[in-house]
């Protein structure tokens, strides 16, 4: 867990996490699929490539 984001007034919160292994993560977040919606979305440090460049 790298940091956990709340925007509570659409009853939505962001957890910012670090896996090598999406099995992993989907085991970690199982609890709260039972009674709640995840959608995991990857995300990543390196810029997105510039066309042409």
């Amino acid at each position: 867990m790298k940091a956990v984001y709340g925007c509570f007034m659409e009853h939505t919160i962001y957890l910012v996490v670090e896996a090598d292994d999406v099995q992993q993560l989907n085991r970690f977040l199982l609890p709260g699929m039972k009674v709640s919606t995840a959608r995991i979305r990857p995300v990543s440090e390196q810029p997105m490539p510039v066309q042409g460049g």
